[in-house]
Order: C-alpha cells, then structure tokens, then sequence
C-alpha cells in the first residue's frame, strides 16, 4: 500500500538552460520523481531521482540531455535509507550551493554543464544567484 513513486516539487529560482552567449536562463519551477524500486531500501535497491517536465536543471550533477535527461547523480553513501537528505542535497543543487564541476572523482553527471560552469558559470558569477530575487 506505500507509493513507489513520488513528485517533489522545487519553487525556488535556478538556470535551466543558456543562451547563444552562454548566459544562463532561469526558471522558478521544477518538478523531480522520486521512484522507489522494489527491494528498497536494500543498499542494493538506491531511490531514483529524476527531474520531469518540459523545465529540467541546468547543473553539472544533473543530466541535462539525453536518454537519461533529468537523472540526478547523488554520490550517496546513505541515500537508500535517506530520503529527505536527498531532496534537501537537491535542492542545494538547484541553488548552486553544491556542485562539482571538475573531472575528477565524483565525475560530474552532465560534462556539458561542467565545462560550462568552469568557463563561463563561475567567471562570470552567473551561478552565484540570490534566492531572495524570486
């Protein structure tokens, strides 16, 4: 009788795509399913985490395009048993008070938006955005 599937959704401002120029485009809504598989919460049987919607996250731990588009890479050691500190990690995400960028170990999930970030997002300050703006 307990849902396997959730929708969680984020009202906070974040980038959800760029420009010609590289200049980020903002969104102030989006919408994430949480799917729990069948054997969870065995550690064998982690939650997924995937953004739906026509409005995905524009991050380097969040598949931007693609067949996995909208899969959010969470490096966890105990997100199989933590539900909330999944949400809460994404939405630091989505604010950019948590990425990783750089090629190296945890590898970002979307390596378009890492480069990105590297030589545009943070030269620029276009990730460092104020959430009282909304």
């Amino acid at each position: 009788g307990i849902p396997d599937a959730y929708l969680v959704e984020y009202r906070l401002r974040s980038i959800c795509g760029i420009r010609e120029d590289g200049s980020p485009v903002f969104a102030d809504k989006f919408t994430m399913e949480l799917v729990l598989p069948e054997r969870y919460p065995q550690v064998d049987a982690p939650p997924r985490f995937r953004f739906t919607g026509e409005t995905r996250p524009w991050h380097p731990n969040i598949r931007y395009s693609g067949d996995m588009a909208g899969f959010v890479c969470l490096n966890p050691e105990n997100t199989f048993t933590d539900l909330a500190w999944g949400v809460e990690r994404v939405s630091e995400y989505l604010k950019y008070e948590l990425y990783h960028a750089v090629q190296e170990p945890p590898y970002p999930e979307d390596l378009t938006v890492a480069r990105w970030v590297i030589r545009q997002g943070e030269p620029n300050e276009w990730i460092f955005f104020d959430q009282k703006q909304i």
